[in-house]
C-alpha cells in the first residue's frame, strides 16, 4: 500500500508541475483535483462453492476512496456560447468486490443432523488497484443560477496490483477452509 500511496503522491505532483507550466503559457487551461467515496464491484471472477446448490453467495460491493488530478484545456465554444473543454489526467482507485457465502437452510439441517455446525459465513474479498486515465469533452450550462456540467469521453485502465483475501472465522468458514486451500488465485487479463 505505501509503494501505491508513494506512486499516486508522485505522479498528482508530476501533473500539476506539468498543468502550472501550461496555465501560465496558455490562459484558461485549469486544474482539478478530485478524491472521494465510491462503491465499485468486480466482474469476472468465478464464484466457487465446495457445494454447489448447497450454499448461497452474495456478492457485494467494496467502499474505495479515489483521487486524481485533471486538466482542463479550452477548445472553443458550443452552440450555446458554453464553454467548450478537453478534460485529461489520471486518477487512482480501488475496484472490487466481497462474496459472503453461508450454507442454505436444508443444508444447516442435514449437517446439524450429523452432529456438524456449519452456521455462519464466511467472506472472499477481491480487490484490484487501477490506474485510469480519462479523455472526455466537456461543456456546463448555465440553469438559472446553476450550472450543469455534461462530458463524454473514454478512458483506459491500468491494473497496478490485486489481492484476495479470506475470512474464515465462523464454524462454516473453519469447515470450508479444507476446500480453499486447492482454490487457484486470481487472473486479471486486460
Amino acid at each position: 500500500m505505501k509503494k501505491g500511496a508513494l506512486l499516486l503522491a508522485s505522479m498528482l505532483i508530476s501533473v500539476t508541475l506539468i498543468a502550472q507550466g501550461l496555465t501560465s503559457t496558455r490562459a484558461g487551461v485549469s486544474i482539478d483535483l478530485k478524491a472521494g467515496f465510491a462503491t465499485t464491484t468486480l466482474n469476472g471472477i468465478d464464484k466457487f462453492s465446495p457445494l454447489p446448490g448447497r450454499f448461497s453467495i452474495n456478492e457485494m460491493p467494496i467502499w474505495s476512496l479515489y483521487g486524481g488530478a485533471f486538466v482542463n484545456i479550452p477548445i472553443g465554444h458550443t452552440s450555446f456560447k458554453s464553454p467548450l473543454f478537453i478534460q485529461s489526467g489520471v486518477s487512482f482507485i480501488n475496484i472490487g468486490r466481497e462474496d459472503i457465502t453461508s450454507a442454505a437452510n436444508e443444508t444447516l439441517a442435514l449437517y446439524k443432523a450429523g452432529g456438524l455446525d456449519v452456521s455462519g459465513s464466511y467472506t472472499e474479498r477481491y480487490v484490484v488497484s487501477y490506474l485510469q486515465i480519462p479523455v472526455n469533452l466537456i461543456t456546463n450550462f448555465k440553469v438559472g443560477e446553476r450550472k450543469i456540467l455534461v462530458g463524454l469521453g473514454l478512458y483506459t485502465g491500468i491494473a497496478l496490483s490485486g489481492t484476495r483475501g479470506l475470512y474464515l472465522d465462523s464454524p462454516l468458514g473453519r469447515r470450508l477452509s479444507d476446500y480453499y486451500s486447492n482454490v487457484s488465485s486470481i487472473i486479471i487479463s486486460g
